[in-house]
């Protein structure tokens, strides 16, 4: 599992390496002073390949600073366009390609 840091509002960006051996990526938010705004990849931009990312906030204040995960414009995350916000304490969430504009996820809070 490759694991980076997410500050602000960033792209997510998965490796090369991470969307060809389909590995785990893992997003660490870092919520002590700000929000953090998570960009996914277009699914298409993975060549539709399965790829599993986890959020977490590891900074434990996302109920102050919350985590919001924006799918790109032509994806959904559980069949909705509208962002995904986490502001419960420790939480995060895993999201896997499902089809070729979904991400499933699970929130973990």
């Amino acid at each position: 599992m490759m694991m980076q840091p997410l500050i602000g509002e960033m792209p997510v960006m998965i490796p090369e390496q991470c969307i060809q051996r389909n590995e785990n990526v893992l997003f660490n938010c870092a919520t002590k002073n700000a929000p953090v705004t998570a960009n996914l990849p277009s699914i298409k931009s993975l060549n539709f390949r399965w790829v599993d990312v986890f959020i977490f906030d590891t900074d434990r204040n996302c109920a102050k600073n919350k985590i919001t995960i924006k799918p790109a414009e032509a994806d959904r995350i559980n069949g909705s366009h509208d962002p995904l916000v986490l502001d419960k304490i420790g939480a995060g969430v895993m999201l896997i390609t499902f089809g070729i504009n979904d991400w499933k996820c699970v929130v973990f809070e």
